[in-house]
């Protein structure tokens, strides 16, 4: 680079540069808990519980990291950005079901210090990209793919919520019925404490519309990789 400022790890690895800002710099935006409403399964409707939060505003792209607050067994959950990072949707299995979540937004023109001690990092265009004022966090592992799991002793780690369906299909089951499922890549907080992606069903229903078969793929927010970050040091 042919001027800023760069930070290395012990392997070498730059993890912060004044180039490369938005790589790494998902700085703290919100933090709370959120309830998931009921979960269905009769045999023939399966659905998880949903809730929506739409009070973070942030400016620039969100990640929301999600984990259950008191869990008694394997909870299943995925979500979605809302209303261009105003907030998130998020879905668990078994429903109502309490999260912490912790939000970043992308750093890109953080308000500048106007006393006390600390660092700050401007891009070429004098915009703040790093600042100590804001809280970063660290990031423990990248799940990918469907059964990927990672483990740690800790009760701070947190999982990115932003998975979704990528897949929905209508198969008929008679002359008079279909059913109706959406499918795609989810997050499963184990009861052992690890954290795994998963690929499974996200709801299904039977429906009358005989003679009607179809499939649909999408790509939109399908999401087969989760972020999992340490929040150690963050005061929440």
């Amino acid at each position: 680079m042919s001027y800023g400022f760069e930070t290395h790890n012990s392997s070498g690895s730059v993890v912060l540069d004044t180039n490369t800002a938005g790589r790494i710099t998902y700085l703290y935006k919100a933090s709370g808990t959120i309830t998931t409403g009921s979960s269905t399964n009769t045999g023939t409707s399966f659905s998880f519980g949903s809730a929506s939060l739409q009070t973070i505003n942030a400016d620039n792209t969100l990640l929301v990291f999600v984990k259950p607050k008191n869990a008694t067994q394997d909870v299943k959950v995925y979500g979605k950005p809302i209303n261009n990072g105003a907030g998130f949707n998020i879905y668990s299995y078994p429903g109502n079901q309490e999260f912490d979540y912790i939000a970043f937004e992308v750093s890109t023109d953080k308000p500048k210090a106007t006393s006390g001690y600390g660092i700050e990092v401007y891009d070429a265009n004098g915009k703040v990209i790093f600042s100590n004022q804001f809280m970063s966090t660290r990031v423990r592992a990248l799940l990918a793919g469907s059964g990927a799991t990672y483990s740690e002793s800790s009760s701070t780690l947190y999982a990115s919520l932003f998975q979704a369906p990528s897949n929905s299909e209508s198969v008929e089951e008679s002359s008079v019925l279909f059913r109706f499922t959406t499918s795609g890549y989810m997050l499963r907080f184990n009861t052992d404490g690890s954290i795994s992606t998963i690929k499974d069903v996200m709801s299904s229903n039977v429906s009358g519309g005989g003679g009607i078969t179809y499939s649909y793929f999408s790509n939109v927010y399908d999401a087969a990789k989760s972020i999992i970050i340490d929040t150690q040091g963050i005061t929440l």
